[in-house]
């Protein structure tokens, strides 16, 4: 005999019996007053704030088990799960070079670090 499990509240899926699991013992930490909900009306806004409200769910669910549930972070750019973080690369441009990488991205209604990326394996894939 299967259990049906409920929905997930935003996905519409149903939960797993872990999921479910961990949703029960987090709503009896919040029943036990482990954590405090956020004041009536307060939000978040900005990255102070988003840093806090990272914080509030690490201290509730636990930074390993909140990063492995919502797969939080900025996906990797090899286009597979389990790939890891995709490196970072920083760089000074002109203000002319500035100004042209905006104008591209624009035109092309894409960020400026798809024109950076493409730009810079064009270069490599032609120099190779």
């Amino acid at each position: 005999m299967s259990t049906k499990h409920q929905p997930d509240a935003l996905t519409g899926e149903p939960l797993t019996a872990e999921e479910e699991a961990a949703y029960a013992a987090w709503a009896e930490r919040a029943e036990r007053g482990e954590f405090e909900p956020a004041p009536e009306g307060a939000g978040f806004e900005g990255e102070e704030a988003a840093r806090e409200a990272r914080a509030l769910l690490d201290s509730i669910v636990g930074a390993a088990e909140l990063d492995e549930a919502i797969g939080r972070g900025r996906p990797g750019l090899e286009g597979k799960a389990g790939a890891g973080p995709s490196q970072k690369r920083q760089v000074r441009l002109s203000r002319d070079v500035d100004a042209l990488l905006v104008a591209r991205a624009e035109r092309e209604h894409v960020d400026l670090s798809v024109v950076m990326r493409r730009a810079i394996e064009h270069y490599l894939r032609e120099s190779a």
